[in-house]
């Protein structure tokens, strides 16, 4: 789902979308709708990745997409 909350955004999205109509041979099944209400996750959920690195799911999946990120925007990164 995507959510948008301003006009502009619904515009992109649906632009965005309809594009990828014209080049994917499956139905698109991903939805658009109005952003309505945002909840914080519970703080056991903050900083999840920091907190527990060696966590297996860390490990395998986020790592090396933590890592791929820091190699290519290395130089926009706070030190």
């Amino acid at each position: 789902m995507i959510y948008n909350q301003l006009e502009a955004q619904s515009t992109i999205s649906k632009g965005k979308r309809a594009d990828l109509v014209l080049i994917w041979d499956k139905p698109l099944v991903t939805q658009l709708l109005p952003f309505e209400v945002f909840y914080i996750a519970e703080d056991y959920y903050q900083e999840y990745f920091k907190k527990n690195p060696y966590q297996g799911y860390c490990q395998i999946v986020d790592a090396p997409k933590v890592a791929k990120f820091h190699q290519k925007f290395a130089a926009r990164l706070k030190k």
